[in-house]
């Protein structure tokens, strides 16, 4: 259960029936399964029993009964592994650019955020994680395509993130008439400390983010396309965002390994502290030209293995080294980012709620308006008072 382990980091887990487990069988086969009594995973490999994995700690590897030499790897779902173990149904977001999406949206435990553009599920998860352990911590997330919708909402449950995570099957900007659109009767008037937007136009769904996002808080756009990242970025600054900046991530790989090189001899004196003599055109003790001529094949071996034994051996050293990859992944997204401003919204307010029996609609609503009244004729008062003085 995701959310037990963010409130319990302590806790060590074991594979219990039911659980959505990742089979990790290396860095390109990678798979997941939920685990059920008498069923097994099959690879090309092997094949792996249920029942074998049941009550086994996370992190533990298991072999095939049918050949000892194929294994997997029992791992714990987190968004990272996610994304290599799901069925897609849309492109989803690299877990780089997620990383980066998370810090720069200034991610907390307990905070609110929405977004836009639920798809397979993946930077949903990564921001679940990522507001968790806190009381109010939780993710709306709305997405246009209904059966992706119920898809993922299905994912989330049985990932165990089902009651951090609330899907909203809906087309935010407004495109389909007679729809609702927006965020803020589910989420609330200025209550969310975050939005992702993960969509075709994000300008049409700016102004409804702006309603529900705090003031001061972040916002970020993902747009594989530059032209659609400039046309964010002109709506921002029409809604007076501020702190507005465009990011791409590339990423390369670096191999790291252990070598072991031969040291070699740097001394520019001889160990007498005498320098060292330039070299004769031949070694004081090499036989001459004529006698090397007809010396026999054995007699040549034999004096070539007298001068190796004579030889010191050469001292090794071990070394790390790394190497980056001449391959880096292509691009992937611009990722916009920008503040809303301080003076924009109020302190926040919870989605509406319906009104008690026997209460009438609207009378919160007028009490408030008469305090105002009173406030504004007391410092009217006040002000008159002091022009007399």
């Amino acid at each position: 259960d995701f959310a037990k382990r963010l409130a319990e980091p302590d806790a060590a887990p074991v594979v219990k029936e039911g659980d959505v487990v990742v089979m990790y069988g290396g860095p390109g086969n990678i798979d997941h399964c939920v685990i059920k009594r008498g069923a097994q995973y099959s690879t090309r490999h092997g094949s792996f029993k249920h029942n074998d994995m049941i009550g086994v700690p996370y992190g533990s590897q298991i072999r095939s009964h049918h050949n000892e030499s194929a294994w997997q790897w029992i791992v714990e779902p987190s968004p990272e592994l996610w994304a290599h173990a799901l069925n897609t149904r849309t492109q989803i977001v690299d877990e780089m650019d997620a990383s980066i999406i998370v810090m720069h949206l200034d991610l907390f435990p307990g905070a609110v955020v929405v977004e836009s553009g639920t798809g397979s599920g993946n930077m949903t998860m990564a921001m679940a994680r990522a507001v968790g352990g806190g009381e109010r911590g939780h993710v709306y997330t709305f997405e246009f395509n209904e059966g992706r919708a119920a898809k993922a909402a299905e994912d989330f449950q049985r990932l165990g993130v089902g009651g951090m995570v609330t899907v909203t099957h809906r087309d935010v900007c407004g495109k389909r008439e007679g729809e609702p659109k927006g965020f803020a009767d589910v989420v609330g008037s200025h209550a969310a400390d975050a939005v992702f937007l993960d969509l075709p136009e994000p300008w049409l769904a700016l102004e409804a983010a702006a309603e529900v996002l705090r003031p001061g808080r972040n916002l970020c756009s993902y747009s594989p396309c530059i032209e659609q990242a400039a046309r964010t970025c002109e709506k921002l600054r029409q809604l007076g965002f501020f702190g507005i900046r465009t990011v791409e991530v590339r990423r390369r790989h670096y191999d790291v390994r252990e070598v072991e090189y031969e040291v070699p001899n740097m001394q520019l004196r001889a160990p007498d502290g005498a320098p060292p003599a330039k070299r004769s055109r031949e070694e004081p003790d090499a036989a001459p030209a004529k006698e090397r001529r007809t010396e026999t094949r054995e007699e040549r071996n034999q004096r070539l293995q007298e001068q190796r034994d004579s030889l010191k051996p050469t001292p090794y050293r071990t070394q790390l080294v790394s190497r980056p990859r001449a391959f880096i992944k292509g691009h992937t997204a611009f990722l916009t980012f920008a503040s809303s401003s301080p003076t924009l919204g109020g302190g926040g307010t919870s989605p509406p709620a319906p009104a008690s029996p026997g209460e009438e609609p609207g009378a919160e609503e007028t009490g408030a308006e008469g305090d105002a009244h009173d406030g504004a004729a007391e410092a009217a008062a006040a002000e008159d008072e002091m022009q007399e003085a």
